[in-house]
């Protein structure tokens, strides 16, 4: 099996959703999970980090395309 089958298969999977309950307490438990759940950018970090991060999902969307190309073929 290819990498790209691998990949493939990864990111075909549905991955169940976390459930998120409407009263969340105050507790640093729930802050987290309401952090987690937003998927928004983290606010902090350093410049290194965010030509890290720029880096990561560009190269992710390169890979998406050319698998996207590859399933057309």
């Amino acid at each position: 099996m290819t990498l790209i089958h691998r990949l493939k298969r990864l990111l075909g999977m549905e991955r169940p959703e976390p459930k998120l309950e409407e009263n969340l307490d105050g507790s640093l438990r729930g802050h987290a999970l309401r952090r987690a759940l937003r998927q928004e950018k983290p606010r902090s970090a350093t410049p290194h980090d965010w030509e890290d991060q720029d880096a990561w999902e560009a190269s992710m969307k390169r890979l998406e395309e050319k698998m996207q190309d590859q399933a057309e073929d």
